[in-house]
C-alpha cells in the first residue's frame, strides 16, 4: 500500500498467496521488511516461504475467506521455486452473496 506523502514509497504490502490446492491466504508485509520483499516476490511466480507469523485476520479489509493470515517479518526466507504442474488459476468466480459473507 502507497505512503500517501511519498507515492513511491510502500509503507506496507499486502499479497494474495495460492498454494497447489488452489486455496487462497493474505499476507502482509510490514513497513520495515517492505524494501526487502518488493524487489523479491513478483506476480505469477511460485515461491517457497519459511519463517512467518501466523495471524488471525481480525479488521480491516478481508480478500479471502481464510480466516489466517501470514505476516513476514525481517527473517522471512523467500526463494523462487519451480512446478511446471502447479494451477495457475488468477481468478475465482463467487456469488455475490458469499462475498458479502467473508
Amino acid at each position: 500500500m502507497p505512503c500517501e506523502w511519498k507515492s513511491k514509497d510502500a509503507s506496507s504490502m499486502e499479497l494474495v498467496l495460492q498454494d497447489k490446492e488452489g486455496d487462497r491466504l493474505q499476507a502482509s508485509i510490514s513497513s520495515e521488511s517492505v524494501a526487502i520483499y518488493q524487489s523479491l516476490i513478483k506476480e505469477n511466480f511460485i515461491y517457497c516461504m519459511n519463517n512467518f507469523i501466523v495471524k488471525v485476520v481480525r479488521s480491516g479489509l478481508r480478500v479471502t475467506s481464510h480466516k489466517y493470515k501470514l505476516g513476514f517479518f525481517l527473517r522471512t526466507l523467500v526463494r523462487r521455486y519451480s512446478d511446471d504442474d502447479f494451477p495457475f488459476s488468477s481468478f475465482r468466480f463467487a456469488p455475490f452473496r458469499e462475498i458479502e459473507e467473508m
